[in-house]
């Protein structure tokens, strides 16, 4: 079967979701599309046997279902999220407990520090 639109993936996920199918004009607020996306991406899955459209209510099918069954791996993300990996050239060796560490104070406003604290550093 060919591959979903963004928008008929949403659809059928909300639809998964719903007990009692879905109203169009709440998809239409959720997703913020316009009637026309919404219209056509509701037809061409109605086109497959996936939903029914009664009116303004959405419906899953039973075909809908099955397909859902057979083909559930393509509406959820899998993998590795790179975007959650730190970069290494950010990364540096964590410190230990008995580390001394001195903080870097260049930005940090001098009525914050208390008095004497740049010869502490020194």
């Amino acid at each position: 079967m060919k591959a979903l639109a963004p928008l008929e993936r949403n659809l059928i996920i909300s639809l998964v979701r719903s007990e009692r199918g879905l109203n169009a004009f709440s998809v239409y607020t959720r997703f913020r599309c316009s009637p026309a996306e919404l219209f056509n991406a509701a037809a061409g899955l109605a086109r497959r046997g996936l939903v029914d459209i009664q009116e303004n209510h959405i419906e899953m099918t039973k075909k809908g279902q099955e397909w859902i069954a057979e083909n559930s791996k393509y509406l959820v993300a899998h993998g590795e999220k790179k975007w959650r990996q730190v970069p290494s050239k950010y990364l540096r060796p964590q410190l230990r407990s008995h580390d001394k560490y001195v903080p870097n104070t260049s930005g940090v406003h001098r009525g914050v520090l208390p008095s004497g604290w740049k010869s502490v550093i020194n």
